[in-house]
């Protein structure tokens, strides 16, 4: 298994209650979650310096018509004091007992979407409420944006309730329903830490929490206790033993530590699991600037955690919360490999040493590995994934009619797809060491996960981490997508399954290339043949656009945004300067060790 290279610093499944709302998403978007949509002012991760602005939502109106008391119910929503109080004051006690108001939050783009319809129903009313829909988020904080041109309704039934009308039955998938500026207003994006499984490496799953920021801490420690995202199962881990809670629900915070209590469960976890779970709930609650440390107990007795400094960091532990590149920039240009200098930017040489004899003509694109001599290389007819070594003929690790280029995984193993085999990703060892210690001859492995039944993969790029893999795949005549899902491994590391996966840039039309920058950001091409244009395309968060190019073809990115180059269909590789873009010279492929 190769070392990670890394420096220190930073369940439930979707619930029914909010599944109505989704599925009428989804069929706008032809029956698949879309997760995207054109960037915005927004609140940045971690961005808790401030509270936001306390809405003060007023009352219904003594004399209110039936309209007036569901928009204002509606608008009431936006104010979280003590359970949406003042909300509640627009229904009747029985409606006001059944609504959730965690269950979900449709997002709209302004005030003016809505259309309010009222409906007589004998002596009650029944008041129907529709708009287009910019996001939804789900109960486990997912932000889910939609596709333009996607809209939902919900209706209400109101009687009167001492002279006024009340809310009397409302559906049973309602959460909240505000404006875009609501959202911005209300929302923080934050990361919650799992383990990559088998590592001390920490991966982001980013939620959205709603509400006060002193209460931030509470949710964010509910959140973790209950587990990562749908996407991620089975390729993190958690220190917290299965049904852990807060033994007392309430995480306060005195002289910058977060007080965390709890409940028996967490008493069956091992002392490697104790460590995980001091290191999980730091690395998250430290995004906070009223936390610089945490205080674990449980059932109110003593939590030892073995090792544990004194308002240290995950990295006291021995866990990392980010992965860097483990090498320079490598371009395949004219027939040789060259390197981009760190110094100077420029286009140089390959240094002395680094994959010294190893013939790169006639290759189509290369993969480079941790190790300084590793190297695999598609051949120029798309057909053969190849081992390259000094001085040695060139061996064939897997062949197809048209394979993506490859990339070469944290621990060792090369991934592909065949563009001709539909429903399948190729993973093989990329060395004859990497196949020993999984006990594996070096035959390619195929996996078929179900969510790929039916759809050619036409790129792919895992994580620097090694927990995540992104797809870019199409059904025959139909357009592409961007999933993410998390990579299940067994003990040795090998790939052997994928998780669901969560839908990334649905809204940008025809994604063509994709490459992780950094834990929680891709670099994206999308757009049709000649004007493919590159996006940030945030996991879990929004979509930006990067400064525009001409005629780009592949994607690639070092550590961050920052640092992404891009080859054109003219053969040159231009790397991000700013706003815009500088030409490096002529390539046909850039790869990142990972």
């Amino acid at each position: 298994m190769h070392a990670l290279r890394h420096r220190d610093q930073w369940t439930r499944a979707l619930g029914g209650a909010l599944a109505a709302v989704l599925l009428a998403v989804l069929a706008a978007c032809g029956g698949s979650m879309p997760d995207s949509g054109q960037a915005g002012a927004g609140r940045e991760i971690g961005d808790v310096s401030a509270d936001p602005l306390r809405v003060v939502p007023e009352g219904p109106a003594p004399g209110a018509e039936p309209a007036a008391v569901v928009s204002g119910f509606l608008r009431a929503g936006a104010g979280f004091d003590d359970d949406h109080a003042v909300a509640r004051t627009f229904l009747t006690a029985q409606a006001s007992s059944v609504w959730n108001p965690t269950q979900g939050t449709v997002i709209y783009p302004d005030d003016t979407s809505l259309s309010v319809v009222t409906r007589t129903r004998g002596h009650d009313r029944e008041v129907v409420v529709s708009a287009p829909v910019w996001a939804v988020i789900d109960e486990l904080g997912q932000l889910v944006l939609a596709r333009p041109g996607t809209t939902t309704s919900t209706s209400f039934e109101l009687t009167r309730t001492d002279g006024d009308w009340r809310v009397s039955t409302l559906q049973p998938d309602l959460g909240l329903w505000m404006p875009r500026y609501e959202f911005e207003r209300a929302y923080t994006p934050l990361r919650l830490y799992f383990a990559a499984t088998g590592t001390r490496v920490l991966v982001p799953d980013l939620r959205w929490f709603a509400g006060p920021r002193a209460g931030l801490a509470t949710e964010m420690v509910r959140a973790l206790l209950a587990g990562p995202a749908p996407y991620l199962r089975g390729a993190v881990t958690s220190g917290a033993p299965g049904m852990t809670t807060l033994g007392v629900d309430a995480v306060p915070t005195s002289d910058g530590t977060a007080q965390i209590d709890l409940s028996s469960s967490a008493l069956a976890a091992s002392p490697e699991q104790r460590q995980q779970l001091w290191a999980q709930l730091t690395a998250s609650l430290r995004q906070l600037p009223t936390v610089s440390g945490i205080s674990l107990t449980a059932d109110g007795a003593a939590y030892p955690v073995a090792g544990l400094p004194d308002k240290g960091s995950a990295g006291d532990l021995g866990y990392a919360e980010d992965v860097r590149v483990a090498g320079p920039v490598v371009v395949l240009s004219e027939g040789r490999l060259r390197q981009v200098d760190p110094g100077t930017g420029a286009l140089a040489g390959a240094p002395a040493g680094r994959y010294a004899g190893i013939d790169v003509g006639g290759l189509r694109a290369v993969a480079a590995g941790t190790d300084d001599d590793l190297l695999l290389g598609i051949d120029s007819g798309g057909r053969r994934l190849l081992a390259l070594a000094a001085q040695q003929p060139a061996t064939t690790l897997y062949a197809g009619a048209d394979l993506t280029n490859p990339v070469i995984d944290v621990h060792g193993w090369a991934w592909t797809a065949d563009r001709a085999r539909a429903g399948a990703l190729a993973v093989v060892a990329s060395t004859s060491s990497t196949a020993a210690s999984a006990g594996q001859t070096s035959a390619a492995r195929l996996l078929r996960p179900g969510w790929l039944s039916g759809r050619r993969v036409l790129a792919l790029d895992v994580s620097r981490d090694g927990s995540r893999l992104a797809v870019v795949s199409a059904t025959s005549g139909g357009p592409s997508r961007l999933d993410v899902a998390g990579i299940v491994r067994d003990s040795t590391g090998r790939p052997t399954s994928l998780a669901p996966p969560r839908s990334a840039a649905r809204s940008l039309p025809s994604v063509r290339d994709v490459s992780w920058a950094d834990r929680t950001n891709l670099a994206v091409l999308a757009g049709p043949p000649g004007a493919a244009q590159p996006y940030q395309v945030e996991v879990g968060g929004l979509v930006g656009a990067l400064p525009p190019v001409q005629d780009p073809v592949t994607i690639s990115a070092g550590d961050g945004l920052r640092a992404v180059y891009v080859v054109t269909g003219s053969g040159r590789v231009l790397v991000r300067t700013g706003n815009g873009w500088r030409p490096l010279g002529p390539g046909t492929s850039v790869t990142i060790p990972q």
